[in-house]
């Protein structure tokens, strides 16, 4: 298996100079990647329990890239393979025609297709191991239940302008327990641009799921059947010299499919970032967020988190530092519970 993987990147690293004459002149190639370790204590608290635990983990991503530049528009192809603790896998993959004006993308990304998150500039690669960045915290963080999907993407340069169309097929449906494949549609419209000091996200996003009836007879009574999700949320960012402030507002519905359908669930989400310069690239960030969720029982489930992070740049290597914590309380269950988090982490990028 090692053997056919090491094959497979040769063939990818090196493919690029095997072309025509033409080719050659034309496509340029270029290797990038980037490696992070990542260093944490944590300390959880489930009502009147508590423990806590030392982790670490580390990540490589390889990619390339080749671009082909014409008189008006310019196509670019990139892949990327990521290893970590659980091997190898397929990074991003895409391939883009664009001019200036328009931009065509299909493809695959691993990111979140609408993300919009604003600030959070210095908390580096611990960003995802604090409080507030948790995935019910984060805006726009909606996209397919499991990663594999492909998207088209049409972006309108001058505009500010992205929409994209998401697919995705699961082989297997877990909420009843056989194999029975259902489908993921996303639709997202994102507008994204700088006025003066002022930076503004904003994006409109919904998943629809819906059985494959010629597969899977026996989910049609299950969660995936006519379920989905959307949202809608906002960032606006403001920049003071070497300080900037951020609020992120999103409000998300979950719709369970089936029959009976379980009650759908709202959420809020609403959080204020500080980001501030210090000499050369380094700089802190402190965020604040809170998080409710109204599943239709008499009372929400609430969240609060804070995250503080340094960063600073060292010979190359970013060298993050940062402490969160985050609150879930539920009267209804009586759920009290308590995060805590200190880490750092190395990254570089090359």
């Amino acid at each position: 298996m090692l053997k056919k993987i090491a094959k497979i990147c040769l063939v990818f690293l090196v493919g690029g100079g095997i072309a025509s004459p033409l080719q050659a002149r034309e496509i340029e190639g270029t290797v990038s990647g980037e490696v992070k370790g990542r260093l944490f204590h944590a300390t959880v608290k489930r009502g009147s329990d508590s423990y806590s635990y030392l982790d670490m983990d580390s990540e490589a991503t390889l990619g390339y890239q080749a671009v082909l530049k014409g008189n008006s528009w310019t196509t670019t192809g990139s892949a990327e393979l990521t290893m970590d603790r659980d091997g190898f896998s397929a990074g991003d993959r895409f391939v883009t025609l664009e001019n200036d004006s328009l931009s065509f993308s299909l493809g695959n990304w691993n990111e979140d297709a609408a993300e919009i998150t604003v600030g959070r500039d210095y908390l580096g690669s611990i960003d995802d191991y604090l409080g507030v960045i948790d995935e019910s915290m984060s805006v726009g963080n909606i996209a397919f239940e499991e990663a594999g999907g492909d998207y088209f993407k049409l972006g309108l340069k001058n505009a500010g302008l992205e929409f994209t169309l998401g697919a995705n097929k699961l082989g297997k449906d877990y909420a009843i327990g056989d194999e029975g494949p259902y489908r993921e549609t996303l639709l997202s419209a994102f507008y994204g641009g700088e006025l003066g000091h002022l930076t503004l996200k904003a994006n409109v996003t919904s998943v629809s799921k819906t059985i494959d009836e010629k597969e899977n007879t026996a989910g049609r009574d299950s969660i995936h059947d006519g379920g989905g999700e959307s949202e809608v949320g906002v960032g606006l960012g403001y920049r003071m010299g070497d300080m900037a402030l951020a609020l992120n507002f999103g409000q998300y519905t979950q719709k369970q499919g089936g029959n009976p359908a379980p009650e759908d669930q709202k959420q809020t989400t609403v959080m204020v970032v500080f980001d501030m310069a210090l000499s050369g690239d380094s700089g802190f960030t402190v965020a604040y967020g809170s998080h409710s969720n109204d599943d239709g029982t008499p009372n929400k489930t609430r969240k609060t988190g804070m995250d503080a992070g340094y960063l600073k740049h060292i010979n190359g290597i970013a060298l993050s530092i940062g402490y969160g914590a985050v609150t879930t309380k539920d009267d209804d269950t009586g759920q009290d519970n308590a995060d805590r988090f200190l880490g750092g982490g190395l990254t570089f990028e090359f």
